[in-house]
């Protein structure tokens, strides 16, 4: 849920005119088009997160890094470029905020945290037997674009529904990229994460497309042959995408560009639950999270840098890398670089991105 306050009116307008001061604070808005990329509409009441402004002091502090000291298993290896062999991959961690509008932590505080919390939800579902995990689109039609969120988020979700979607969660997104003009446009739609009736192997792998020609009707009962008939009755465009690498990296990629509506009188929710999965059903349960080594999979450990290079630690700065490689000891005096952390406070969880 996202309570926004009276100065968040004038976000939007605030999104248009200080895309140098967002790169400032966080270098990396300028690596997602959907984070650069200006508004071309006229419907202000919508948002994209990280186009709001900074919460507090302390968004994006640095608390400390977490060192993979396993040499050995980043032999040949590079990251950003550069060869890990024999050398100790280090990530920075930083303190974010849970605000989705703010453009230090939106990306590595708000989406993780709530790509953690879907996956956790779904894989919940996993264990109670509802199937496999599937990534659905719904899109409405042009004349439907005239409805509010509310409304839109109702009508997907029944349509949804009559295809046999029967657990599932919502999260809404209004724009999309328009290429020709270089920026966003409104096109809402939602982008789901649940179950079907029946699995989606079967049209995955089909290969006789009985579905896709006329007059076919009764010839297949699988989720394509429903979803073209209930096309004809609510001209919702609903897509299974193709089959997932992970499951939180999936819901991470569409957290970090869905939008927030404007909302003064009660909280606007960024995800809704139907189904098999809503609220009355089970609750969420966020999976326990850990930090591994992006080359060898390895847990890296909370260490204390005591090396003298000097690490850019601010976000917003442009030499600025999350994860880079660094040798176990200085080349002058052979000291090492990193110390053990003593202390209880967890900076491998997602708290500390």
């Amino acid at each position: 849920m996202v309570a926004v306050s009276i100065e968040a009116y004038n976000w939007n307008v605030a999104y248009k005119r200080t895309l140098a001061k967002r790169v400032r604070l966080n270098s990396a808005i300028l690596t997602n088009k959907y984070w650069y990329y200006p508004v071309l509409d006229d419907r202000s009441e919508y948002l994209q997160v990280g186009s709001g402004v900074e919460c507090s002091s302390f968004c994006g502090k640095w608390v400390g890094t977490t060192v993979c000291e396993n040499v050995e298993g980043h032999s040949g290896l590079s990251v950003d470029g550069v060869d890990a062999t024999g050398k100790y991959v280090v990530r920075h961690r930083h303190w974010f905020c849970k605000n989705p509008l703010c453009p230090k932590c939106f990306a590595r505080g708000f989406a993780v945290r709530r790509a953690g919390s879907f996956e956790g939800r779904l894989e919940e579902g996993v264990r109670r037997g509802l199937g496999e995990i599937q990534h659905i689109t719904v899109s409405p039609s042009v004349e439907d674009r005239v409805l509010s969120e509310a409304e839109l988020r109702k009508k997907c979700g029944r349509a949804l529904l009559a295809r046999g979607v029967y657990a599932f969660g919502m999260i809404f997104h209004a724009r999309r990229i328009d290429r020709e003009r270089n920026g966003l446009v409104f096109s809402p739609h939602f982008h789901s994460g649940g179950f079907l009736r029946d699995d989606y192997v079967r049209c995955r792998n089909c290969t006789e497309r009985v579905c896709e020609g006329y007059g076919n009707e009764g010839k297949c009962i699988g989720f394509e042959a429903r979803t073209r008939q209930e096309y004809k009755k609510d001209g919702m465009i609903v897509k299974v995408h193709e089959e997932r690498k992970t499951v939180f990296g999936t819901f991470y990629y569409l957290f970090n560009h869905c939008s927030v509506k404007l909302s003064f009188l009660k909280r606007f929710h960024v995800v809704t639950w139907w189904g098999k999965a809503s609220n009355k059903q089970y609750k969420s349960v966020p999976l326990k999270s850990e930090v591994v080594c992006c080359l060898c999979g390895e847990d890296m450990k909370r260490k204390v840098y005591v090396g003298k290079r000097e690490l850019i630690k601010d976000t917003g700065h442009v030499g600025y890398k999350p994860v880079f490689v660094m040798e176990p000891f200085d080349a002058d005096d052979g000291e090492p670089n990193f110390l053990d952390a003593v202390g209880r406070r967890n900076y491998g969880s997602r708290e500390y991105g």
